[in-house]
């Protein structure tokens, strides 16, 4: 296993020269050595450890590159103590991997044993033993994206590493309460070419391994939905989630394990506090353009909140001086998310109000009273929005909601949205289909085509795709994919792009059903050459 992470570490050393290095200031220091000049291992407490920290990455998809970087930042450390287990089980996807073969013999192993092992094991200072429980996997069959698989690992590190207080880290893809027409999906496996796990099978998964959970954090991107904390509320006490993309900053995510490992005694409370507060630090002393959310908050109050959610929707429903245009007006107003498929919610209930009668404006406050307890801290940094959400993002307040704009509102997307149990408390879905009262889902149509744009010499060329464009969805409800902006868009995937690929080649990939429209293509000739990474 030490072996295998020390390849490993010389493959992150190679990429980290080829990123223009980590910044943030390097590892942490060590503490004193001892006589001969190298650190005691640590001895497991006799009742178990204070912490057990387990980090979840499922990386066998395009994240493989940065998941490989943030794990290298957490062999750096070397302030592992005797009063905190820190466990890894990690899956990285060869399609990525391969790009870096060829430059040395020794990156070369590196990359082969990564490419077939799934290791799971404990992490320790550098100069410190393997842990005699650390396993080795085969990576053929392996579906990090399965509950089981899930709840393997927790079985294992609850077995040999217990603790007075477990914190779960899930390191991978994830996209709210929907995507790609499926419901509430996170963590994705390319090879295995399964369907992502839903956030109720994440909770089974934790369940099933006998834990409760006192911080889950959920790095993966757009997650932070009133929708998502209810699913998880039965296995976890604090829930620390984004309402927007994460851009994997990898020092934050060691800065965040260097503090558990020297503060042992936090609380859960203040541990959940603390991640965020750290992230928060990380964007605000950098020179970042895109924005950043991050957020905890106590499952122990999402029932309130949706209880009081629940209020609003059928105060809502009946309330005749909150017409569809004045919801569309709200809506609009509102800052979106996700392609326009959510919006914050403390934004959205403050633009209602106004709008509304007297008894859906007192429901409205009781519901901004309950979101308040709801959160325990949250951050935020505006910015450029990533990956063209369509919206700069300019305030967020740490909870997203469903409320779709007009090209999101297609085909059966309240039928999907009735399977959650959130809908099914709220009827928050019936407020949604009030604001559309007249109009029609946007229906899906086959699709499966493609667009390629390719040049013949070394250029960086721009594929923009404006996808299903449509007389009855505005301007600003449109989605423009392009590779630049993100490996996927609305309606499909997209290629790599050519200033980060080393190839004049982009392209668009649809997905098998689609939004029904136009879809208009755009190239641009951005410039001669390309940055190429090595």
């Amino acid at each position: 296993m030490k072996r295998l992470w020390f390849l490993g570490i010389a493959l992150v050393l190679l990429l980290l020269a080829s990123c223009g290095g980590g910044g943030g200031g390097g590892p942490i220091s060590a503490p004193p050595p001892n006589g001969n000049g190298t650190l005691p291992p640590p001895a497991p407490p006799p009742s178990g450890y204070k912490w057990t920290v387990m980090h979840y990455v499922a990386a066998d998809n395009n994240l493989a590159i940065p998941k490989l970087l943030e794990v290298g930042q957490l062999l750096d450390l070397n302030n592992y103590c005797s009063d905190v287990a820190v466990v890894i089980q990690a899956e990285f996807w060869d399609g990525e991997l391969d790009k870096y073969r060829g430059f040395d013999p020794e990156l070369d192993e590196a990359i082969q044993m990564l490419e077939s092992t799934v290791p799971r094991g404990r992490l320790t200072n550098p100069d410190e033993p393997d842990d005699p429980n650390d396993q080795e996997f085969s990576r053929e069959g392996f579906n990090s994206a399965s509950p089981a698989a899930l709840t393997s690992f927790l079985q294992w590190s609850k077995a040999n590493f217990p603790a007075e207080h477990y914190a779960l880290i899930l390191d991978g893809h994830g996209s709210s309460w929907r995507t790609h027409r499926q419901v509430t999906a996170i963590l994705t496996d390319e090879s295995s070419g399964e369907l992502p796990m839903t956030t109720k099978q994440v909770a089974q998964a934790i369940s099933a391994a006998g834990l409760h959970i006192d911080v889950l954090d959920l790095r993966s991107c757009v997650m932070g939905n009133v929708e998502v904390a209810l699913d998880l509320k039965p296995i976890a006490d604090f829930l620390v989630y984004s309402q927007t993309y994460m851009c994997a900053p990898r020092e934050y995510l060691a800065n965040v394990q260097s503090y558990i490992n020297t503060h042992p005694e936090v609380s859960p409370r203040s541990l959940a506090s603390q991640i965020v507060s750290s992230y928060n630090s990380y964007y605000q002393t950098g020179d970042f353009p895109e924005a950043a959310t991050l957020s905890a908050v106590d499952l122990s109050k999402v029932d309130t909140l949706v209880d009081a959610l629940g209020d609003v929707a059928s105060s809502t429903s009946a309330d005749s001086a909150l017409t569809p245009s004045e919801l569309r007006v709200a809506r609009s107003s509102s800052q979106p998310f996700y392609q326009g498929l959510n919006v914050d919610l403390l934004d959205v209930l403050d633009e209602m109000a106004p709008l509304a009668g007297s008894s859906t404006a007192t429901a409205i406050s009781q519901a901004r009273n309950a979101l308040n307890s709801f959160i325990v801290a949250s951050m935020f940094k505006a910015g450029e929005s990533p990956k063209g959400e369509g919206a700069a993002l300019t305030r967020a307040s740490g909870v997203s909601i469903f409320f779709p704009n007009r090209m999101n509102y297609a085909d059966d997307i309240l039928g999907e949205y009735s399977q959650l149990q959130f809908e099914s408390r709220t009827s928050w879905g019936d407020v949604v289909e009030k604001m559309y009262e007249g109009d029609s889902p946007i229906p899906f149509v086959p699709g499966g085509f493609t667009f390629v744009l390719a040049w013949d010499s070394n250029v960086d060329i721009d594929l923009y795709v404006a996808e299903a464009a449509r007389e009855d969805v505005s301007e600003d409800d449109l989605s423009v994919a392009s590779p630049w902006l993100g490996s996927t868009g609305q309606d499909g995937y997209l290629s790599a792009d050519s200033a980060n690929s080393g190839y004049s080649y982009e392209g668009y990939a649809a997905y098998p059903r689609v939004h029904d429209g136009y879809y208009l293509v755009l190239a641009d000739y951005y410039s001669d050459g390309w940055g190429v990474i090595g």
